[in-house]
């Protein structure tokens, strides 16, 4: 199954742009009935468990190498 990048923004009663959006969706039109129907698929990462992390990173015994949130 295939993604696209969906880009909007949000406009203000005067017609001015005041936000940039953009949404990472899957294209459920490509979606084969029995093989790929019933899966889910979704990359987001929890406030809790980046905390987590963060926290596990404090310890002596672990080295943090890179963030890419």
């Amino acid at each position: 199954m295939g993604f696209r990048w969906i880009f909007n923004y949000k406009i203000n009663e005067h017609g001015a742009v005041t936000r940039h959006r953009s949404k990472f969706v899957a294209k459920g039109f490509t979606q084969i009935e029995d093989a790929t129907f019933f899966e889910n698929f979704a990359p987001v990462a929890s406030y809790v468990m980046i905390r987590t992390l963060f926290a596990l990173t404090a310890l002596p015994m672990f080295t943090v190498l890179q963030y890419e949130v």
